[in-house]
């Protein structure tokens, strides 16, 4: 049985309210950006419920039961930057025999074992949903577990011009990042890559922002009812494009709107630009337009 669902694909694609969708299903429990957790001061890390990580019950329970503190996640930051890179993949030639007999990615997905294992138990669920995005990260899970992967698609304009709009983030206190046009761009390309890769080794559902954003329910159903059959429609709808979000959400990290209370609209979006330059405005339509001509 499946029981990991992990979401790749490029920041501001959707994925968070992807997440809160798959959350409300009984049986799924989304943890957010979970990397989040060996990536960042833990003490300042706030859980969607509102506490900080150590004071929140169930991360609490979950690390605990994990045997996973400090120590633990120190050495899973120290792997990650070793083999979650596509510098090291490629060394390993993107081969999944390859990289389920390196003995540092068989530490690392051995660690995140446990942890999966100890919020399923603490959240009572059955399917864990990781909704980290990084491409590298998916191809190391790809080589210690069998998740389904969600690959959620937007295109590069909005993402890119949606990067020119920071938001605030709880966690750090600061604005999300507003990476420069070409670094954005690169980031759309990686991932791309990484989701188009590995389709050819593992599932891979693509789910594109647009088709969500019109048809969400109709959307996942048809990206995950060949591997959950009926979990889509078991999700808390109120609508056709509108869910009531599960109480219980513990997302690490993700969009800002995870803090977000209430019943949940999904409505179709175009990132703004209207507060941006002219040159920049044709720079990322320009930008945009070429990637996607070339990653249809």
């Amino acid at each position: 049985m499946r029981d990991l669902i992990y979401t790749v694909g490029s920041g501001r694609s959707g994925s968070t309210v992807i997440e809160r969708v798959l959350n409300s299903a009984p049986g799924v429990l989304a943890v957010g950006e979970v990397h989040a957790l060996w990536r960042l001061p833990i003490a300042n890390l706030l859980c969607s419920c509102g506490k900080h990580v150590p004071d929140c019950p169930f991360w609490a329970q979950t690390l605990d039961s994990a045997g996973i503190g400090a120590p633990e996640l120190a050495r899973l930051a120290e792997l990650e930057q070793s083999v979650v890179r596509n510098t090291y993949l490629v060394r390993k030639r993107y081969d999944l025999t390859q990289l389920r007999e390196d003995p540092q990615i068989v530490e690392f997905n051995d660690l995140q074992t446990r942890l999966f294992a100890a919020a399923r138990q603490a959240g009572n669920a059955k399917i864990i949903l990781d909704s980290s995005k990084a491409g590298p990260r998916a191809w190391v899970l790809a080589a210690g577990f069998s998740p389904v992967f969600l690959h959620a698609f937007r295109g590069a304009e909005d993402v890119i011009a949606s990067w020119r709009r920071p938001k605030f983030e709880p966690s750090t206190q600061t604005p999300m990042k507003k990476p420069p046009i070409s670094e954005a761009a690169m980031d759309w390309i990686k991932v791309e890559q990484s989701a188009r890769s590995l389709a050819k080794s593992a599932p891979v559902c693509r789910v594109t922002y647009k088709s969500f954003a019109n048809a969400p329910r109709e959307t996942l159903s048809a990206a995950l009812d060949a591997y959950f059959p009926g979990l889509v429609d078991s999700a808390a709808w109120v609508g056709p494009n509108a869910i009531q979000p599960a109480a219980d959400y513990h997302s690490v990290l993700g969009n800002p709107d995870r803090f977000d209370t209430g019943v949940i609209e999904i409505r179709p979006q175009r990132a703004s630009t209207s507060h941006l330059s002219m040159l920049e405005n044709l720079a990322i339509k320009s930008v945009g337009r070429a990637l996607e001509t070339l990653y249809r």
